[in-house]
């Protein structure tokens, strides 16, 4: 189940970073280098995760204790992502407009910047450009945690010496040959066969 997880992020952050790519959408400065950091620490962890849950299976609490650690820091990273991905679109949906759902806490420094920008004829998409850095910023710094948190998971999972790449001896082990103990005299049918 982890290992899906960490599959299903690392496929959000190569789709964000192509989209980054395209649109030109760029996050706070150093939080590129952390998502690098997320993919780096994700790969090394996903490599490890199959052979992880095996010995959970096997009752091994601490290792148990890992993984839901990860799960925990992976749903928060796929909301995370969620949200960015969500934002973004919203933003260029409402490219040139303003938003009347803002939050209640910014809602003054908002209207009060709305007016500003309203004297400046130039800054005609001064609004937009404020929403876009206050979505950077808020998105860089829960990056940045959920960074750390998988940093300190993906230096806790060297104390287990896990094997990497577990995943060839588990989906495909030596299959047992089997027979039939079945009385040949009692079965019905099949008079050449029998002979």
């Amino acid at each position: 189940m982890a290992h899906a997880i960490v599959s299903s992020l690392l496929d959000q952050l190569k789709s964000i970073a192509q989209d980054q790519v395209k649109e030109k959408w760029r996050l706070v400065t150093g939080v590129e280098q952390e998502v690098g950091k997320l993919t780096t620490n994700l790969q090394a962890i996903q490599a490890v995760v199959e052979d992880a849950e095996q010995r959970q299976m096997k009752q091994d609490k601490a290792v148990t204790f890992w993984l839901d650690q990860l799960r925990d820091a992976s749903y928060d990273m796929e909301d995370v992502l969620d949200e960015w991905i969500t934002e973004t679109r919203k933003l260029q949906l409402d490219e040139g407009g303003d938003d009347d759902d803002d939050d209640d806490n910014d809602s003054a420094f908002v209207t009060f910047l709305t007016k500003v920008c309203s004297f400046f004829p130039a800054a005609s998409n001064c609004f937009g450009g404020f929403k876009q850095l206050s979505l950077r910023h808020h998105i860089a710094v829960k990056i940045r945690e959920i960074s750390k948190r998988l940093d300190e998971i993906a230096t806790r999972k060297d104390r287990f010496n896990f094997v990497e790449n577990v995943s060839n001896n588990v989906r495909n082990p030596e299959r047992v040959r089997t027979i039939s103990l079945i009385d040949e005299g009692e079965v019905c049918g099949r008079v050449e066969e029998k002979n």
